[in-house]
């Protein structure tokens, strides 16, 4: 929930903008609305971008698709020669925020065929200011709706580390803990924790009507007196008050190494894990994400049914599990790993650059976590039945339909079972995108078929990275495969749970032992 900023606009700017509304009440009138914007030029310079604000400003005020899509249109146009204004990106961003929910509402559309304006909408988003909490509320929302809930999160809590009484941040991150309430283990404490984060908005109402009106806050408190009802009418009203703060997890047993490994993946958020209360208690340590598998007696083979989808998560979490540990050991230097790298004979270039044990654990990881997205394909193609050769399933084509030789058709359609399943595989699916083609991918590529060269003391020519630097994207890289993994497992998690409709379910547990007394 956001709105754009906006400007005061002089007399010239109102007779245009009426001017304008005229227009888009004629037949044909969009082009030559646009048209009329992109000529415009007042007395100042960024008078034009002060106009498409102003409209936009006013069609998300009406909820006037015709008018946002006129001043976005518009300003596609101009966009190469707009000023550094975060202001401007703010809006623009809000404002396809605010296209496609008319989208689905008006129209209906699947958000498989919003994909487009969503983009757009992220790539303004991250234009705006980092450090502007509206702006990362708004980003947020946006990573909400499209079904990435973990980032959304990560949003909220950046705004709230800038602003602790910003009430939109607080929220809307109770209404994403909501929505994760009914796909997780922790329903009751994330439904307990989402009331504490109404509260807290409550105190700070002003802020919350400042930035989303007084319809943001009515919303907030309609959801907190549902929680609140719910909680009272089943008798558990004293939850309510519990206090969800945990003591730090337990390190007095744990070795030197186990401690630098488990601070640093909750430092970079890297456990797979959704107990986000409290991130340093113990249930937050480790990763444990299985989603809980519903089978009836009239499906067949119940046992193979778990077994097929549980041996492909479990290649999945090897991978990453397997990733994040070369990562953190690529940050522990020590004398044994120094040994070790000595053992084998590197040859010096005398340029600066180094190749050594921490580089390749480094390298390693990057192209260990890389892996997990293809498995994440070959999981989301087993449980659809998408008949996709598994040989020749990839984080990249999973998606589309495919020729009966499993090869992507000339042009990419979305699988008709992938398009139904609607925003809770929508995000994985936008996650994977970005991936494509990215820096992320350059960087695999390089990797996994050529070469990539690194630099410790001083920085090498173009092309090549400072270990630092790597290591940063690589942690960024974990981070995003992280997402997607969980992402996979929410999906599942939601997909089973539908089946709970259908009759009672019988628990059956699941052994987790790793057989690790044979090694």
């Amino acid at each position: 929930m956001g709105t754009p900023s906006g400007k005061p606009a002089n007399y010239e700017l109102r007779e245009t903008v009426k001017g304008i509304l005229d227009l888009l009440k004629k037949d044909n009138g969009h082009d030559v609305a646009v048209a009329k914007i992109v000529s415009f030029n007042g007395k100042k310079s960024a008078t034009r971008y002060t106009l498409i604000q102003i409209l936009l400003s006013t069609g998300q005020q009406y909820k006037s698709r015709a008018l946002i899509q006129c001043a976005l249109d518009a300003f596609d146009k101009v966009k190469a020669k707009a000023p550094n204004d975060p202001a401007l990106y703010y809006d623009i961003a809000t404002c396809y925020h605010e296209l496609y929910d008319l989208r689905l509402r008006d129209d209906g559309a699947n958000i498989f065929d919003c994909e487009d304006i969503i983009k757009q909408g992220f790539k303004y988003a991250q234009k705006a200011s980092a450090s502007d909490p509206r702006v990362l509320v708004n980003l947020g929302n946006l990573y909400d709706v499209v079904g990435r809930p973990v980032e959304a999160i990560n949003c909220y809590e950046r705004a709230l580390r800038r602003d602790q009484s910003f009430g939109m941040a607080l929220g809307n991150k109770a209404i994403v803990m909501e929505t994760l309430a009914p796909i997780t283990r922790y329903s009751t404490t994330y439904r307990v924790y989402a009331h504490q984060l109404y509260q807290s908005a409550f105190t700070h109402k002003q802020s919350i009507i400042d930035v989303g009106g007084p319809e943001a806050l009515e919303t907030f408190q309609n959801r907190d007196k549902e929680i609140v009802r719910r909680f009272t009418e089943s008798g558990n009203a004293k939850l309510l008050d519990k206090d969800l703060r945990h003591e730090h997890y337990d390190e007095s047993s744990l070795s030197d190494f186990v401690k630098f490994y488990t601070d640093f993946c909750i430092r970079h958020d890297l456990y797979l894990n959704l107990h986000i209360v409290d991130k340093t208690a113990s249930a937050s340590v480790g990763d444990s994400i299985v989603p809980q598998l519903i089978t009836h007696t009239g499906d067949g083979d119940e046992q193979q049914y778990v077994n097929d989808i549980i041996l492909r998560l479990n290649e999945i979490t090897e991978a990453y599990m397997t990733a994040r540990m070369s990562l953190v050991q690529s940050q522990y230097t020590n004398p044994d790993f120094s040994a070790i790298s000595n053992q084998t004979t590197l040859v010096n270039l005398l340029d600066y650059s180094v190749s050594n044990i921490y580089v390749g654990y480094l390298k390693s990881a990057y192209k260990e976590a890389f892996s997990a997205l293809d498995k994440i394909a070959v999981l989301i193609n087993h449980y659809l039945g998408l008949g996709l050769p598994e040989e020749r399933c990839y984080y990249r084509n999973v998606w589309y339909e495919h020729d009966a030789n499993g090869e992507m058709l000339d042009t990419p359609v979305i699988a008709s079972k992938i398009k139904a399943q609607g925003h809770r595989l929508f995000g994985l699916y936008l996650l994977c995108q970005e991936l494509c083609g990215s820096k992320y991918s350059h960087i695999r590529n390089a990797l996994t078929h050529k070469y990539l060269r690194a630099y410790r003391a001083v920085k090498g020519p173009k092309g090549t990275y400072m270990f630092e630097d790597l290591t940063q994207t690589t942690v960024d890289a974990l981070y995003k495969i992280k997402c997607a993994i969980m992402y996979a497992s929410l999906f599942i998690e939601s997909k089973e749970g539908a089946k709970r409709r259908n009759g009672l379910v019988a628990r059956i547990p699941l052994s987790t032992k790793q057989n690790l007394d044979i090694w």
